[in-house]
This record gives structure tokens, sequence and C-alpha cells, in this order.
């Protein structure tokens, strides 16, 4: 990745004869490359997880909308229920007075 800019490389190379040569390496690219690959999957991750609260947020502000607006319907019909029923009432009470004064 371009976001390695540097890695350590050590050699060790021993001899305890003339003839048998002990050669050892070490590196640290493997801790380099993984906090990068690491770095780079992080940011993914959060960039999808942004996008997927992006979506539930949408879709529960539709689903709101959705619910506000048939509330508002029920919320209608039952004040024209409750308007017819007033005026029910207010001509039974009339009928009521003009049956008592009647008599």
């Amino acid at each position: 990745t371009n976001t390695i800019k540097a890695f350590k490389i050590n050699l060790l190379a021993q001899t305890q004869d003339s003839k048998n040569l002990d050669v050892k390496i070490s590196s640290d690219i493997d801790r380099k490359l993984y906090d990068a690959i690491n770095k780079l999957f992080s940011s993914k991750v959060n960039e999808a997880k942004e996008k997927i609260k992006q979506k539930v947020n949408e879709l529960a502000q539709a689903k709101v909308k959705e619910i506000e607006k048939s509330l508002q319907g029920k919320k209608d019909e039952l004040l024209k229920q409750v308007k017819e029923n007033i005026g029910l009432t207010n001509d039974f009470s009339k009928q009521i007075e003009k049956a008592i004064k009647s008599k």
C-alpha cells in the first residue's frame, strides 16, 4: 500500500567457523502491512455503516410520515363522528325541550 513509507529489515550473519554461516533475517513489514490493511478496512466499514445509518434514517422518516398521515386521517374521521354525535345530542336536547314545553 502507499501508506507504508518505511520498514525495518534486520540481518544477522554469524559464523563459528569458516565453513558454516548462520543468517537470520527479520522485518517489521508484516506489522506495517497489518496496520495499513486494518486502517483501510476500518475506513471502508465506517463508510458502509454511515451509508446504512443514512438509509435506515430515510426509511424510518418515510414510515413516520406514512403513520402520521394515517393517524391524521383517523383523527379527522373521529372528529367528524364527534361533531355528528354533538349534532345528534343537540337535536335530542331540542326535542326534549319541546316535549317538556308542550306538556
